[in-house]
This record gives C-alpha cells, structure tokens and sequence, in this order.
C-alpha cells in the first residue's frame, strides 16, 4: 500500500508541474492537433516515469526519500552512507515497548495509511460508478435516435442517428447523434463539425483521460488538463469545418446561435460545448509559427529533472545469494528516544526503568555499514518466497541494554508474509552486542531501536 500511495504522490506532481507549463507555453498556440498529441503525451509520461526506478546520484533524489519516509510514518530508508543524517529524525512513539502503547503506535501508524487507501479507492470507485454511468446513459440516447443515411446531407459516410426529441448534437466514439431540429437548422456544418472528432478518434482521448481522473482524482490538474484537451477537440474540428470551405462569419454566428442550452454528458464530445468566446478567438487568431513549436522542447528537460528526482541513489549495499536468485536486504537504522516512564518489556514482566534521552546512542561495532553486511550475510530468504516472488518490508523494534545486548525484537510492522517477518526476527534477534548508549553523565542507559529489514529479489 506504501508503494502506491508513493507511486500516486509522484505521479500527481509530475503531472501537475508538466500541465502548468503547457498552459503557460503551448495552450493558445494554434497547432491544436500537435497540441493535442503533446498534452497526451505529457498525461501519459506522468503516469509512466513515475513508476520507472531510476538508480542516479543526484542531490534531487533526497526529494524521494522524504516522500517514502512520510507515507512510511517517518521511517526513512537509503544509503547507508547517510546514516548519520538518518539518525537524527526522531520516530516518536518508538520508544514505548510496553503492550498496550506498542500496539497504539503501530495501529496508529498503520491506521493513518490503511485510512487513506480506504478513501482513494472509495472515491476512485465512485469515479468509475459514474463514468459507467454516464457512458449508459449515451448508450440509451443513441438507441433511441433513428438511424439515418449521413450521404443526404454531407458527402462523407458515418453512423448517423437523428431524434425527434430536443437532444443536443454530440459524436461519441464513432456514432453522431443530431436533433431534427438542428439537422434543418445549421446541419451540414453541425455534421461536419461532428464528423471531426469522429475521424479524429477524440472519443478515445476522452476516455483515456477520464480512466486517469479515476486514477488521480484528487488532483486538481488532472480535471484542467481535461478542459483543455476537449477545448483542443473543438479547435481541432473547427478548423476541419473552415477547411470544408464553410464561411467563417457564418459559421461563427451559428456556433453563438447554438451555445444556449446545458451540454449532455463530459464523455461526449459536444457541439455545444461552452466555450463560444475561446472557439471564436482561435478561429480569428493568426496562424502560429513554426518555431513557437520549439517551445514544445520543455518536456525534455523536465522529464530530466523528474528522473533526477524519482530516483533511488545507487547503492553498493550486501546482497545475499539465494539458488541463483540474489535477494537484496535493505535496511537503516533510525534513532529513539529513551523511555520516560516506567514501562515492561513485550517478552519479560521484569520492570524496565530508563533514563533521560542519551548524550550518544548505542552503535553496532563497526558502523552501520557492519551491521548491513551482518544482516545481508546472516538472511537466508525463504526459498517459498524466492519460488512465489514474494517481497515485503519488516520493521524490527528491539532493545539494547546497558550492556549492548539485543533484547526482545518484536516485530512491529508485518511485511504480510510471516516466514519474511520469521526470518527478520531471528536475524535481528541474534544480532551481536553494540556498543551501548551513554547519557551526559557518561553512563550506559538502555534504549530503543526500530530496525526496517527490507526483502527485494533482484530481476
């Protein structure tokens, strides 16, 4: 679930940035076809490079660890190099070993995420309920038209259906459906017009931009990038009409003479689409340049920068030999706060008394370093999960005594798959002494540590 909360927060900020700077460059230039392809491109690359790991060192991937370590609750995992740096985020809560507040801070963390998956793919559900919905609802209406042969009164051919009743003329995938009214009123513009978008596939985009709204609902960008591809359908057929020969003035008076009255459904594609002011500006504007197609190129260094960004710093960490298969075991270690009351450990009824917050935490000898080659050597990943691809993360909260001894590792955060969760504890539990934690007055103190074990099988 942490991956795809972090999957959907790149994603939606990709997506944000590249469709402000296509409002900003390219949004009243007049090559709406190239315009269209590009803002496609844009949507799709949003969804794609996200997903991409890119292994760079670059001082922007620090951005990606900050997302992974909030969806995570604060746990930030990396580099062991950056231990130091790591060490310094304090996890609240950690500390607390007892049952009762143990338990509280590992379903609150928990409960934080599962809650917002909860709500995403609630309201991503509804979002489908309603394009279904709607996509029902054209279905009905085209039904009930009556299909009529489009030769009679446009000199191209396409699924034509004309109602009796006042529908408003829409083209939906390959079908035009037109009123009486209209067909006697403006209709070989009107079919033209509508001809358009079904010869330019404009269904399809529609479609595939309202799966992404589904996907990214709660961003906002992703509804303004739908305004502009269907305000791009309209220049675009528009142009077609003008193209057809069709008088420009004449036109333009029909296109107001018709923006009265509600559009049918955001699926269709509508010739009474509301934006009379916009469509007639365009037709009047003078012709781009070729070169304000240049400014196109922006897509190339921020898709750069986002790699840069959404990378994964690379790393030369341990891995573990599993039959053939090689199983990266990832890890960092994050400092906790001392005990401040009086507490019991999960394993043991005797009474723990801590100390204040100590001056130098405990180490494993060695360095981090060490204990990532320990614990890659030491796991064995469980052959059951090597043949089924299982993967996962563990969190192992443990304690080190005064004397540096690892001490009741619970596991505080299941990956999902008890032998992954079996196989961190036995290795976190067996773990050597470490140098123990010294308060201000140079005594050893005890002290909580919440080691992340990740399981990742390289392919």
């Amino acid at each position: 679930m942490d991956i795809l909360l972090i999957y959907l927060i790149k994603s939606a900020l990709f997506l944000s940035v590249s469709v402000a700077l296509f409002m900003l460059l390219m949004c009243y230039e007049t090559f709406h076809r190239f315009n269209r392809c590009l803002l496609l491109f844009v949507l799709a690359t949003s969804m794609i490079l996200p997903a991409v790991n890119f292994a760079v060192d670059s001082p922007m991937s620090r951005f990606t660890q900050i997302i992974e370590m909030l969806v995570n609750g604060g746990y930030e995992y990396g580099d062991a190099n950056n231990f130091s740096a790591f060490a310094e985020y304090t996890m609240s809560g950690v500390s607390v070993v007892n049952d009762e507040t143990a338990s509280f801070v590992e379903s609150t963390a928990f409960g934080v995420v599962e809650s917002v998956a909860i709500l995403y793919f609630v309201v991503a559900f509804i979002m489908l309920l309603r394009l279904i919905y709607m996509y029902v609802q054209v279905t009905l209406i085209l039904q009930k038209g009556q299909r009529h042969n489009s030769l009679l009164y446009v000199p191209f051919s396409t699924r034509l259906k004309v109602h009796s009743d006042d529908y408003k003329p829409f083209s939906w995938f390959g079908w035009i459906s037109i009123s009486e009214k209209d067909i006697a009123d403006g209709g070989h513009e009107i079919l033209t017009h509508e001809y358009a978008h079904v010869k330019n596939r404009h269904s399809w985009d529609i479609l595939f931009i309202d799966l992404l709204i589904i996907v990214q609902w709660f961003n906002p960008m992703v509804w303004v990038a739908k305004r502009m591809i269907k305000d791009i359908h309209e220049y675009e057929a528009d142009s077609a009409v003008l193209a057809a020969g069709v008088d420009d003035k004449q036109y333009q008076l029909l296109i107001i003479k018709k923006a009265v009255g509600a559009r049918l459904y955001s699926i269709a594609n509508s010739f009474n689409h509301s934006l009379t002011k916009k469509r007639i500006t365009m037709m009047c504007k003078e012709k781009s340049s070729l070169w304000s197609c240049t400014k196109a190129l922006y897509i190339l260094p921020l898709a750069v920068v986002a790699a840069c960004t959404f990378s994964s710093p690379k790393s030369d960490e341990p891995s573990a030999k599993v039959n053939e298969n090689v199983a990266d075991v990832e890890m960092s270690a994050a400092k906790s706060e001392s005990l401040s009351a009086e507490v019991k450990s999960e394993k043991s009824n005797e009474a723990v008394v801590p100390t204040a917050v100590p001056e130098k935490n405990a180490q494993f000898k060695g360095g981090p370093n060490a204990m990532m080659s320990y614990i890659a050597q030491n796991t064995k990943y469980p052959q059951q999960c090597v043949d089924e691809s299982v993967e996962g993360r563990v969190l192992i909260n443990f304690i080190i005594t005064k004397e540096g001894l690892v001490k009741d590792a619970a596991v505080m955060k299941s990956s999902g798959n008890k032998l992954l969760d079996d196989e961190a504890l036995r290795v976190v539990s067996g773990m050597p002494a470490f140098i123990p934690a010294v308060d201000k007055d140079g005594n050893n103190v005890q002290v909580n540590f919440a080691l992340p074990v990740v399981f990742k099988l390289n392919k």
